[in-house]
């Protein structure tokens, strides 16, 4: 009869960190769905019940991107678990991309709520149209971000329906 090699066991800071993916992965589900909804209307009337809920909703995806970078960094300083540790790096980077458009979360919620004097001064010496269409490159960087968290989050998914299944 063969003999069955066994499975290396999933650790525990592995399993908590893919939580955490799979948390950033709805938050970037949530987000893109706002977005892909919303944005037309925020751009074109400028109100500020849709324009706070694409603000709430951007907050939770680069706080839960955040959280779920900083897990799987710990999870390879607690328990050396290097897949943990590159994906926790494609958040980390994922977190970073979603940063870089805090600028524009923030003006377009000043703007809805009438504070104009405010974004202005956060724009610069452009108008708001100038600056949403200068806003090209880290609206790119942003979608990227997702899709690398997304791609992190089925990894998570898969890994963790394999844990569940060997046990």
């Amino acid at each position: 009869m063969p003999v069955r090699i066994k499975k290396p066991e999933v650790k525990k800071s592995d399993i908590a960190f893919r939580k955490w993916a799979l948390a950033a992965f709805l938050s970037a589900a949530v987000f893109g769905t706002v977005f892909g909804a919303l944005i037309n209307t925020i751009l074109d009337a400028g109100k500020p019940v849709p324009t706070t809920i694409l603000f709430c909703a951007y907050a939770l995806y680069l706080v839960m991107t955040a959280l779920a970078a900083w897990k799987g960094i710990s999870a390879y300083a607690k328990e050396d678990v290097g897949a943990a540790l590159f994906q926790g790096l494609l958040l980390c980077f994922a977190a970073i991309c979603a940063l870089v458009n805090i600028r524009l979360a923030i003006v377009m919620l000043l703007e809805s709520y009438g504070k104009s004097e405010t974004a202005e001064k956060l724009m610069g010496e452009q108008s708001t149209s100038d600056f949403i269409a200068s806003q090209r490159t880290p609206w790119i960087m942003l979608a990227v971000g997702m899709a690398l968290c997304i791609a992190v989050g089925v990894l998570a998914i898969v890994k963790l329906a394999a844990s569940k299944k060997d046990k």
